[in-house]
């Protein structure tokens, strides 16, 4: 995954100089036709793999908070989260 996140802005901009190079020199653009999904793949592919990792980081977080709340190093939150406030 890391390897995808490092590389995809890359593979994106030769993919669309390919494309426009191609363009310039054949007058033809049916090969935007798989230069085209190839980018929108790896810019959604990219997106996703980042959200993964998002949601990973605030599990892992969460988990050593409460790993943290068990053996009383931090003091347990007052009201639970997500709930209504009361006055």
């Amino acid at each position: 995954m890391q390897a995808l996140q490092k590389y995809a802005p890359h593979c994106v901009l030769a993919l669309w100089l390919i494309g426009v190079c191609a363009s310039l020199i054949t007058q033809s653009y049916c090969h935007w036709l798989i230069t085209a999904p190839a980018i929108c793949i790896l810019i959604a592919m990219e997106i996703v793999i980042e959200e993964v990792q998002i949601n990973l980081l605030l599990m892992t977080e969460e988990a050593r908070y409460l790993l943290g709340v068990a053996r009383g190093i931090y003091p347990p939150m007052m009201r639970s989260t997500g709930g209504p406030c009361r006055p």
